[in-house]
Parts: structure tokens; C-alpha cells; sequence
């Protein structure tokens, strides 16, 4: 099963990807707090086991080129709180994606660093999704990545104290949000909406190519 949208402004050349990726996986040890499972029925209508469910994921992913296991493991990880594994498993995904497709892979992996505190690698991974090219313009409406990750490298440069030296950049980047993403201006200058609660959209619906 294929989840959603991927990291798009993902470097063209597969060194540039290997080496974003390595940085990324490099800041990203401590676990976040364990919230627990998300049940999901099996075939008969009863609650999957979480164990099982781990595992049948875990050999969907060994050794295969399918990005896509690799994102269901990530997410399965994070639900279940080991955050190592899961930025271990998001990085896989991202590096085996080709290049400025997806967003849900590399926007979930700059959540999930926001709400660890690795700032600088937050701030790449939203920087690579605001980067992508959609094929669509119609896209950058439709994928709530583009503007999720717009506010989210906002904030994060106002708590790395860089607004005042990038105030060129956010100002492209509110025109960006403004314009081509459909964003307004109240939310342009809330807080990400993970940093007051866990992210409640399923990911694991099919991806749309961009």
C-alpha cells in the first residue's frame, strides 16, 4: 500500500540526495514520548495485533527498492514512539523515491525533527518540500505540505533567531505561501499545528505524484 505525497525539492543528483539525507539522519537519536499504537482492524473487523503489524511491515520493507514500505514503517515507528527508527526508516523512503515526486516522506521527517528540537535538520526538510516542483500548479493548492512546511520553516527560523538575516527569504517565502500555495495571512503567523498537538491526518492514503 502506497501513502501519500513526497519530499519534493529533493536534490537532482543521487550524491546531493545521499548527502541530505545523511545529514538528516545524523541529528535525529532521541526518542519523543510514547503515545501508542493507532489500532487499525484486520481483514476480520478485529483490532490488528501491533507486534504482527510491526512485523509484517518490517519484512515488506527488508531489502526491497519500494520506497513505499519503508514510509509505512516510519510512520508505524513514530506512532509507536521510537523516533530513531523512525527517521532511520524516512530517510530509506526518501532516498529510494526519485527525485521532486512525493512530499509526505521528507514533511513528516521535518515534523518529526521540529518536535524533537533538531531545528537545522527540521528547517532542511521543509526547505525541500517548499522547493518542489509540482507538474500541476494546481498543486501547490491541493498538497497541504506545500503550506504546512511554509509555516513550519518560518517558525523554525524564529527560534534559530535567523528571521532578521533572512528576512529576504521569508519575505519570498510569505509571498509563496500567499500566492501559489493558498495560505492566509492568520495562519501564515500561527505556530505549526504539530507543535500543539500529535499530526491526525492518515498518511497511509495512496500518494498523489506532484
Amino acid at each position: 500500500m502506497r501513502p501519500e505525497a513526497r519530499p519534493e525539492g529533493a536534490p537532482a543528483s543521487p550524491v546531493a540526495r545521499l548527502l541530505l539525507v545523511g545529514a538528516l539522519l545524523a541529528t535525529g537519536g532521541c526518542a519523543e514520548p510514547h503515545r501508542g499504537p493507532v489500532q487499525r482492524p484486520d481483514k476480520a473487523g478485529a483490532p490488528a495485533d501491533p507486534a504482527q503489524e510491526l512485523a509484517a511491515l518490517e519484512r515488506r520493507a527488508e531489502g526491497g527498492i519500494d520506497p513505499w514500505p519503508h514510509y509505512e514503517l516510519a510512520l508505524a515507528h513514530e506512532e509507536r514512539g521510537d523516533a530513531e527508527r523512525a527517521i532511520r526508516e524516512y530517510g530509506k523512503a526518501i532516498n529510494l523515491l526519485e527525485p521532486r515526486t512525493y512530499t509526505a516522506p521528507v514533511f513528516r521527517l521535518g515534523v518529526l525533527h521540529d518536535r524533537l528540537g533538531n531545528l537545522e535538520a527540521a528547517a532542511r526538510c521543509f526547505q525541500e518540500v517548499v522547493a518542489t516542483v509540482a507538474g500541476d500548479s494546481r498543486r501547490y493548492r491541493e498538497n497541504p505540505h506545500y503550506r504546512l512546511a511554509a509555516v513550519g520553516l518560518r517558525a523554525v527560523w524564529e527560534d534559530l533567531g535567523q528571521s532578521d538575516r533572512r528576512q529576504d527569504e521569508l519575505a519570498a517565502l510569505r509571498e509563496r505561501f500567499l500566492r501559489d500555495f493558498g495560505g492566509g495571512d492568520e495562519e501564515w503567523a500561527a505556530p505549526p499545528p504539530w507543535r500543539a498537538a500529535p499530526p491526525a491526518a492518515d498518511d497511509r492514503a495512496p500518494p498523489d505524484r506532484q
